[in-house]
């Protein structure tokens, strides 16, 4: 699912309120990231939405949850 301007602001605003933005990458410490919301399945059965960040340089990976952060789940 493609991420909104709105949702690219709020990840940046949870981050910065987390004092983690700019989010260094713990690999390469690159600070440029590509971003994708996508669906992991659960043991339990079903899915949660997670955001996933790969590092531009060495593609180090991050998932965070994305109803915490707060963005629109569809």
């Amino acid at each position: 699912m493609a991420l909104s301007d709105g949702d690219i602001q709020r990840i940046k605003d949870w981050l910065l309120a987390r004092n983690a933005f700019p989010l260094r990458c713990p690999i390469c410490t690159a600070t440029e990231w590509y971003t994708d919301l996508v669906t992991l399945p659960l043991h339990s059965g079903g899915g949660t939405r997670t955001l996933l960040l790969i590092c531009r340089e060495c593609a180090y990976q991050m998932l965070f949850d994305a109803l915490t952060m707060g963005l629109a789940i569809d």
